[in-house]
């Protein structure tokens, strides 16, 4: 958010998840955040997209993993990244990874989070492209 338009104003997002469906919350509730301010005209500096992945005891890496996967995944982590500036804002990391494990696990989520970024994009340019009325 561009505060500097804000002046001393406060703005607090909650978000109410009704029901879950087998996957990891804080991810969607990023996005959708997100989406939310861009929605109501306030002036961002980017969207935000987030995804989730986990690693598993093979060794492999999971994209938005569901909640069983979670479970049982030794490790994992949440990552929110604007992909214009490309900068990570927000990063949530648990259980123990190696430092290579680490940045293959970023760079999976910084994937998923590019391709959600494309189809925000697309859901969002009609919104904008409708002609302004004025009186």
């Amino acid at each position: 958010i561009n505060a500097e338009y804000m002046g001393k104003s406060q703005l607090d997002i909650r978000a109410v998840v009704l029901e879950a469906a087998d996957c990891d919350v804080l991810p969607v509730a990023l996005t959708c955040a997100s989406l939310a301010l861009c929605n109501a005209g306030i002036e961002m500096y980017d969207l935000v997209t987030a995804c989730s992945a986990c690693t598993t005891a093979a060794g492999d890496v999971l994209l938005d993993p569901t909640d069983a996967e979670l479970s049982a995944a030794p490790s994992g982590l949440t990552l929110a990244y604007m992909s214009s500036l490309q900068e990570i804002t927000h990063v949530v990391q648990w259980g123990s990874m190696a430092p290579e494990e680490l940045q293959q696990v970023m760079d999976i989520c910084l994937a998923g989070c590019l391709q959600s970024r494309a189809g925000l994009e697309r859901a969002l340019t009609p919104q904008f492209q409708r002609p302004q009325l004025c009186d």
